[in-house]
C-alpha cells in the first residue's frame, strides 16, 4: 500500500498475539545448516529459525506485498538463494491470493519481486539442484475463475524473465511439480482443475492431469492414461520423483479409483498401490506425497494426519504428529531423521524422524475471524481462531508481557462470533460451528453450557435443513438491553433470557434460491465441502441510535432491515452491490437511519472493494471506496465510538482510514506487514484488529486520529489531547521487566505512563521539550530532544541477574540489548533518560508518571524506583522553539482486579461489580504506572 500520508510515521501497530500457530502452508530446510529451516503461512508471510524450531522470526515483512505464501524452496547448490511463490495453496472457500514469487540471495535479509504476479496461487517451486538460477513454478491460478496466467512457468535467469512452458486450459492450473535429481532435464507436473463459487466447491475434471518433460521442460506429454493411472476423471494430485532410485515416481491421486501409485519406468507405467481414503480426505484441502532422499522404499503422505510407508507404499503407519491437517513435508536430503512439517498448528520442527517435535506455541500467526473486547477494567481482547478454538488473552498484562500463559478458551469455535454482557464482563456468548449451537461461559467459575437454537451440525441436502447456519454464525448483543441477544441463520433468532427460549422474528431474509441449495463438492468426491448452508445471514446488528432498528447482511448480497424490532422487513439492497457477495452491515452510533455496509465478493472472482453508506435506512445509498486499490477487497468497516465520520475498513492486504466519513481513504499501515484483516473493532482508545495469520494488533491511543484536522496540518506544531492515565499494581518494582524473560514467546505490553502524541509540521531548528508538572507548577519530570547520557548499570547482585536468566558463563541473555542486562548488574533504561522525537509529522513520547528518582546508594544489592504519582490532574507542556503547548493530564486510581464502570452506559447496571479476588483479569490499554 503506498497511499499512506507522511505524518502518521510516529503511530505503531503492537502485536497482542496469541502466539499459537497458525496454519503452514509450505515449509522448506537448509541442506547443510541443520538448525536453519523456513515455512509460509497461509496468510503470516515468511518466517525462518536458525535455532531448530525454537525461535521464529519474520524475515519478509518489509518487502511482501501479500501475505499468504503456497511455496518456498531453498535452492541446492546456494542454500542462500531462497524463492517463494506467494497464494494459499491451501484452497478453501476464505482463501487468499497472492502476488506472485519473491527471490532472496541473502538467506532471507532482502528480497525482490520476481514477476508472475496474475498467478495468484502457486503450488511448488523447485530450483534445479545445481542451478539456483534454473527454476520451476507450478502456477495453480486464481480459484474464483478462469486465468491464462497458470501452468508451468520457467526462468533460468534467478527470475528477471519468465516462460510459460506449458498450459493445459484457463480453468486448471499447475499445482505440483517435481523434478528427477539424478538428471533434472526429466520433470513431472500435476494439474488440477476446481473452482470456488460461493454456493458450491468442486474438485476435477477432465483438464486435471500428470505431464512428463524430458528436455527440461522445452517439451511436454500428457501422461494421465499412461498405463496403470486412474480410469475416469481425476482431481487434485501430488506428485514425487525419488531421489533415492533414477525413474521412480509417486503420486497420489484423487480419483474413484484414488490413492497411491508408483512408476519404476519414469512415468511409462504405473501400479496402484493404496485405495486408503484417509490419504484423499478433503483432498482440496490439503494432499502431499514426499518421497524419501535416501531410502526408495519409503515414501510420505501428509494430508489429515501424517503416515510414513517403508514398503514401496503397500502398507503405512501413522506417525506422531503435533496437529491435525498436514500440508507440507520436507526431508533433508542427508538425514531423513531431520524434518520439517507444515499443518493447521503451524510449522514443527522433528531431529528424530517425527518421535518428538519442537513446539506450536512459539509463532504468533493465528487466522483471527472475529474480535472483540469486555469492560473490565483493565480489558480483555477476544478471538475466534481457525482450526483451534476461541480464546481470551490480556490487553495489558500485569507479568509485563503477552503470553498464552494468560490465554485460554472461552467456548463456540474456531470461526464464532463472540459477545460479551457490557454490564457484566464474566458472561461471554460464543457461537461454534455452523449447527453447534452457541455458549454461555462465565469467568467466575470456568462453567460452560450451550444456549443456542436447536440446529444441524450436517450441511449434506441443503434443501432439508431446518436452518442454514453461515460458517461465521453471527451473535450480538443489543446495545440497549443486555438481556437481548440475536443470532442468524436464514431467520434472526432473539432470546431474552440467554437462550432458554428462543424467537424467531424475520422470514428468510435470503434470496432462498433452490439453486444454490445444492449437495457441494464433485464430480470427484461429493463431499460438505462448504462446511456451512448456503444461503444464510451473515451479519445482524442493532443500531445503537435507535432501538428496534436492526440491519442484516446475507452471504448472498442481500441487505435487509427493520425499523419496528422485527414486526417488518424491507430488502434495501443498493442496486450497485454485488450479487452473491457477503455483506456484513455497520450501524452508525450517532445518527438514526445511518449505516455502513461491506460486500465482499471475492468468491465471484471479484477483488474490488464494495463499500456502502446510508442515511435515511436504506433507501438511498452511496459508494465510498474512493483511495482503496480495485484489487484490496475489503471484509469489515466500523466506525469510531467517539469521533464521527472517522472509519476503518480491514482488507486482503491491512487497514485503511477515513476522516471524512468514506469520502476518501489512506492506508493505516505504519509498522504492520502484509496482512489479510478479517474483524477489527474499537475498544476507548485504541483499536484492535483480527488478521488472517498474524494473531491480532492493537493500535493504541488514536487520540490523534480523533482531534486531527486539516486546520492541524498546516500548524507549525500541535499538542493532541494527552488521555487519561491510570495506575495498576505490578510494576511497582518493574518486576515485570523481569518476569517476561521467563518465556521467550511474548507480545510486549503497551507504553508505560502517559501516552503524548505531538504534530510537528518539519524538523525543528532548535530544541524540543516535553515536561511533566504538578498543580503547584513544579517541574516532575523534563525531557529533551537532546540524546541522553550513557545510564550506568545498576547492580543487583548475583541471586538477581541469575533469576533474570542471567549466566556468567554464557554471557548475554535475551532481552539484554532491551533491558540493558549486564554481567551481573542489571540496567532498567531510565525513562526520563528518554530522547524526545523531532520527525515530520505525528511523534509519540511516554512520559513515565513518577516523582523525582532516589539517588542509588553505592553498593546496594536491588534497586529503588520512584514513587508514582498521587491521583489528580497534572499539566503535560510540549516546548518548541518559543511556542509552548499545555495539555491536562488526568492520573486515576484504579484496580487491576475491578471491571469499568465508567465507560458503560448508565442505563446498563453492572450485575457482578466485584468479581472473585482469585480471579485474574488482563489490563485494558489506558497507560498504567505503580500505585505508591
Amino acid at each position: 500500500m503506498t497511499t499512506q500520508p507522511a505524518w502518521l510515521g510516529g503511530l505503531q501497530w503492537r502485536l497482542l498475539g496469541p502466539y499459537r500457530g497458525g496454519r503452514a502452508t509450505a515449509v522448506a530446510g537448509h541442506p547443510t545448516d541443520r538448525m536453519t529451516f523456513y515455512f509460509g503461512g497461509s496468510g503470516g508471510g515468511v518466517w525462518k529459525t536458525d535455532d531448530g524450531g525454537h525461535l521464529w522470526t519474520p524475515i519478509a515483512d518489509e518487502f511482501l506485498q501479500t501475505a499468504p505464501v503456497g511455496a518456498i524452496a531453498v535452492a541446492p547448490s546456494a542454500p542462500h538463494i531462497l524463492y517463494v511463490g506467494m497464494g494459499e495453496n491451501v484452497v478453501v472457500q476464505f482463501h487468499s491470493g497472492g502476488d506472485g514469487v519473491y527471490r532472496s540471495g541473502d538467506s532471507g535479509k532482502t528480497w525482490q519481486h520476481v514477476g508472475l504476479a496474475e498467478t495468484h496461487t502457486i503450488g511448488r517451486i523447485r530450483v534445479h539442484p545445481t542451478d539456483p538460477n534454473r527454476v520451476y513454478v507450478a502456477a495453480l491460478g486464481r480459484r474464483f475463475g478462469t486465468n491464462p496466467e497458470r501452468g508451468v512457468y520457467r526462468t533460468t535467469d534467478g527470475g528477471q524473465t519468465w516462460e510459460q512452458v506449458l498450459f493445459r486450459s484457463d480453468k486448471a492450473g499447475a499445482i505440483d511439480i517435481t523434478l528427477d535429481e539424478h538428471n533434472p532435464d526429466i520433470l513431472y507436473a500435476a494439474f488440477w482443475e476446481q473452482l470456488i463459487q460461493p454456493w458450491n466447491y468442486t474438485s476435477g475434471g477432465p483438464d486435471s492431469a500428470i505431464y512428463r518433460s524430458l528436455d527440461g521442460g522445452d517439451t511436454w506429454e500428457d501422461i494421465s492414461h499412461n498405463l496403470g493411472l486412474p480410469r475416469g476423471l481425476m482431481g487434485k494430485i501430488g506428485i514425487a520423483a525419488s531421489p533415492a532410485k533414477p525413474g521412480r515416481v509417486w503420486a497420489l491421486i484423487e480419483a474413484d479409483e484414488g490413492g497411491i501409485y508408483r512408476s519404476d519406468d519414469y512415468g511409462v507405467s504405473w501400479t496402484w498401490l493404496s485405495d486408503e481414503r484417509n490419504f484423499m480426505v478433503r483432498a482440496r484441502f490439503s494432499i502431499c506425497i514426499v518421497a524419501d532422499p535416501q531410502d526408495a522404499s519409503t515414501v510420505y503422505v501428509a494430508s489429515r494426519k501424517l503416515w510414513k510407508s517403508t514398503d514401496g507404499g503397500r502398507t503405512f503407519g501413522q506417525l506422531n504428529v503435533p496437529y491435525v491437517d498436514q500440508h507440507d513435508f520436507w526431508v533433508d536430503p542427508n538425514d531423513s531423521g531431520r524434518v520439517i512439517l507444515g499443518d493447521d498448528g503451524g510449522a514443527s520442527v522433528s531431529f528424530d524422524a517425527g518421535r518428538s517435535w519442537s513446539t506450536l506455541l512459539n509463532q504468533p500467526t493465528a487466522e483471527i475471524y472475529r474480535v472483540t473486547t469486555d469492560n473490565h477494567f483493565p480489558y480483555r481482547v477476544y478471538g475466534s481462531q481457525q482450526d483451534n478454538s476461541t480464546l481470551a488473552l490480556p490487553h495489558r498484562s500485569e507479568r509485563g508481557a503477552l503470553s498464552m500463559q494468560e490465554s485460554y478458551d472461552i467456548g463456540g469455535g474456531e470461526s464464532g462470533y463472540i459477545a460479551v454482557r457490557p454490564d457484566d464482563p464474566n458472561i461471554v456468548y460464543s457461537s461454534d460451528l455452523p449447527g453447534l449451537g452457541i455458549t454461555r461461559y462465565d469467568h467466575r467459575n470456568f462453567q460452560l453450557r450451550e444456549i443456542g437454537p436447536w440446529g444441524e451440525p450436517g450441511a449434506w441436502d441443503k434443501l432439508e435443513l431446518r436452518y442454514r447456519f453461515n460458517w461465521c454464525v453471527p451473535v450480538k448483543l443489543s446495545p440497549h438491553d443486555p438481556n437481548v441477544l440475536y443470532s442468524a441463520a436464514q431467520y434472526i433468532f432473539r432470546t431474552t433470557n440467554e437462550g432458554q427460549s428462543w424467537d424467531i422474528i424475520s422470514p428468510d431474509l435470503t434470496t432462498a434460491d433452490p439453486s444454490k441449495m445444492i449437495i457441494t463438492g464433485g464430480p470427484v468426491q461429493f463431499e460438505d465441502a462448504l462446511a456451512y448452508a448456503y444461503p444464510s445471514i451473515s451479519s445482524v446488528a442493532e443500531s445503537p441510535a435507535e432501538r428496534g432498528v436492526i440491519w442484516v447482511g446475507t452471504d448472498d448480497g442481500l441487505i435487509q432491515v427493520t425499523r419496528d424490532d422485527g414486526a417488518t422487513w424491507t430488502n434495501v439492497t443498493p442496486p450497485d452491490c454485488p450479487a452473491w457477495s457477503t455483506v456484513r452491515m455497520e450501524p452508525s452510533r450517532f445518527a438514526p437511519g445511518k449505516a455502513y455496509a461491506v460486500a465482499t465478493n471475492v468468491r465471484m472472482d471479484d477483488f474490488r472493494p464494495h463499500l456502502f453508506k446510508t442515511e435515511d435506512y436504506g433507501a438511498t445509498w452511496t459508494r465510498i471506496t474512493d483511495g482503496i486499490p480495485d484489487y484490496d477487497f475489503a471484509r469489515i468497516l466500523r466506525e469510531d465510538v467517539e469521533r464521527p465520520g472517522l472509519l476503518y475498513a480491514g482488507t486482503e492486504r491491512g487497514v485503511w482510514c477515513s476522516l471524512d466519513d468514506g469520502a476518501s481513504w489512506f492506508a493505516l499501515k505504519l509498522n504492520l506487514p502484509a496482512v489479510v484483516v478479517y474483524d477489527l473493532c474499537v475498544k476507548e482508545d485504541d483499536v484492535i484488529i483480527a488478521t488472517h495469520g498474524r494473531s491480532m494488533w492493537s493500535l493504541d491511543n488514536i487520540s490523534a486520529l480523533r482531534t486531527l484536522t486539516p486546520d492541524t496540518l498546516n500548524q507549525a506544531a500541535h499538542l493532541f489531547p494527552v488521555q487519561p492515565v491510570t495506575r495498576i499494581t505490578r510494576e511497582v518494582h518493574k518486576l515485570d521487566s523481569l518476569l517476561s524473560l521467563y518465556t521467550a514467546y511474548v507480545a510486549p505490553n503497551p507504553p508505560n505512563g502517559a501516552i503524548v502524541d505531538y504534530y510537528l509540521r518539519e524538523t525543528p531548528s532548535g530544541d524540543v521539550h516535553i515536561a511533566l508538572i504538578n498543580a503547584a507548577g513544579e517541574v516532575l519530570q523534563q525531557f529533551t530532544s537532546q540524546p541522553p547520557p550513557e545510564a550506568k548499570p545498576r547492580p543487583v547482585g548475583a541471586l538477581a541477574y541469575k533469576l533474570a536468566g542471567g549466566s556468567r558463563l554464557r554471557g548475554k541473555i535475551r532481552g539484554e540489548e532491551v533491558l540493558g542486562l549486564k554481567w551481573g548488574a542489571l540496567t532498567l533504561p531510565d525513562e526520563p533518560g528518554a530522547q524526545v522525537p523531532t520527525q515530520p509529522g505525528i511523534n509519540r513520547f511516554t512520559v513515565p508518571i513518577t516523582a523525582p528518582g532516589a539517588d542509588i546508594t553505592p553498593g546496594l544489592q536491588g534497586w529503588v524506583t520512584p514513587a508514582a504519582l498521587v491521583p489528580g490532574t497534572y499539566t503535560i507542556r510540549l516546548t518548541v522553539g518559543d511556542q509552548v503547548y499545555e495539555a491536562p493530564l488526568v492520573v486515576e486510581k484504579g484496580s487491576a482486579r475491578e471491571y469499568n464502570h465508567r465507560r458503560v452506559s448508565s442505563a446498563v447496571r453492572p450485575a457482578h461489580p466485584h468479581p472473585r479476588p482469585r480471579q485474574r483479569h488482563s489490563p485494558r490499554h489506558r497507560a498504567v504506572v505503580p500505585p505508591t
